[in-house]
């Protein structure tokens, strides 16, 4: 008989050692939650537009996607009907907003509102609630010898004397409106929650930070739109308050002059008056333009000195017999003096980028989805730039982690 050989006691150098198992894959990426500071219309409209945004881009990559897109949270320490926007009045109409940028921020929400309205019109589902509060109307400006360089043909201005046009506008009622815009936010999955304990830069910092551990969540950047929060916040001596002060007039049936058309006259100093109908019956009076001035204590004395510039300078109206005082408002316009700001900070909160999105004074209703439409573009090169240099990493470290492995096989076979 043929007595075996036993099995040889190490592998030859030709022979190859067993197969090594693949690396494991990168851990998995936390998911992102985009954090928006502030509830008024800019921080809204900001979280709807950018809601929107991630939720079209999601669904046409839809499987293909390898991580779950962004939440959008709002912090806030107040919210509607609290807060400044509340109190708008609101007429589109750039007003104490400086910047080469705000002609065509104005006419983007000029254009966004108008698509809202023509919804309406049609009767398309939901355009209804959609159009909440928005009316286009006729109306006259007073004091105006020239047209404003912001006007556009579709604002239809014809001049009716020396210093009187007559234009058309967008009037949104606050009201409704701020309420609508609470619900979309909410519907495209906007959480929006109080936060009071923000006073410094650092403190944003630290909640992010409690943030993260909490949720196991990574917030790749956050956006300010604090308007007068900014002086605090992050230190921003530009900014001033301009204080507005307005009346609420409910007027009676049947007043066509009051309830259909809006009436204003800009002016500095005791010269400005603005009345804007709103849809409800109720007709907003003003107007003071106070810079740096913080009291917003009702004044008998100031609502007086408003009726008597409408009887002075729209005597038609008949304001004392055609409508009494419903209740008295006032608002803290957020002014910066540099003109508005919006813009990426990578220098402020460290590994914490911000985009600023505040500054504009009396146009905030006016500005609102065009300026949206902005922070939604530096948004993305951020998320770009940040998923860039996440695929680097990944890549850096898969390759690592197959070179350490190839030099353990290397090992393995320099041994046999």
């Amino acid at each position: 008989t043929i007595t075996p050989s036993p099995p040889p006691l190490f592998h030859t150098m030709s022979q190859s050692p067993p197969p090594q198992p693949l690396p494991p894959p990168p851990p998995p990426h936390p998911p992102k939650t985009i954090i928006i500071l502030g509830s008024g219309i800019i921080g809204l409209t900001t979280a709807i537009t950018l809601a929107s945004h991630i939720k079209k881009s999601h669904e046409s990559i839809g499987s293909q996607q390898r991580v779950a897109p962004p939440r959008v949270q709002i912090w806030s320490k107040e919210h509607s009907p609290n807060i400044t926007s509340d109190r708008a009045g609101a007429i589109w109409e750039p007003f104490l907003a400086l910047s080469p940028i705000v002609d065509s921020l104005a006419h983007q929400t000029w254009h966004h509102f108008q698509r809202e309205v023509e919804l309406y019109n049609r009767g398309a589902e939901n355009a209804a609630v959609s159009a909440a509060g928005i009316q286009l109307l006729n109306g006259y400006m007073y004091n105006q010898v020239e047209k404003p360089h912001w006007v556009r043909d579709e604002q239809k201005w014809e001049r009716m004397d020396e210093s009187t046009w007559r234009s058309r506008s967008f009037l949104i009622d606050m009201s409704k409106y701020m309420p609508e815009l609470d619900r979309r936010a909410r519907e495209l999955g906007v959480q929006i929650r109080t936060v009071t304990d923000l006073h410094h830069h650092s403190d944003i910092q630290r909640r992010v930070a409690e943030y993260e551990r909490e949720s196991a969540s990574k917030v790749p950047f956050i956006i300010n739109a604090t308007g007068l929060g900014a002086m605090e916040l992050f230190g921003d001596e530009e900014m001033a308050p301009v204080l507005g002060y307005t009346l609420l007039m409910k007027t009676h049936t049947g007043q066509e002059l009051m309830n259909k058309h809006f009436y204003i006259r800009d002016e500095e100093g005791d010269g400005m008056m603005y009345v804007l109908p709103r849809t409800d019956g109720i007709v907003v009076c003003g107007g003071t333009a106070y810079f740096n001035k913080w009291d917003a204590n009702e004044s008998e004395e100031e609502a007086e000195t408003i009726l008597k510039r409408i009887e002075t300078f729209a005597p038609q109206l008949r304001i004392r017999e055609v409508a009494k005082i419903h209740k008295h408002s006032i608002g803290l316009r957020p002014y910066r003096k540099s003109g508005i700001r919006i813009e990426t900070d990578t220098q402020t909160i460290p590994n914490l980028p911000v985009i600023h999105c505040y500054g504009m004074g009396g146009s905030g209703v006016t500005l609102c989805w065009g300026a949206a439409n902005l922070v939604c573009q530096l948004a993305e090169v951020q998320l770009a730039n940040q998923e860039e240099m996440t695929e680097r990493g990944d890549f850096r470290q898969e390759k690592a982690t197959r070179e350490n492995s190839r030099k353990k096989q290397h090992f393995v076979k320099s041994k046999l």
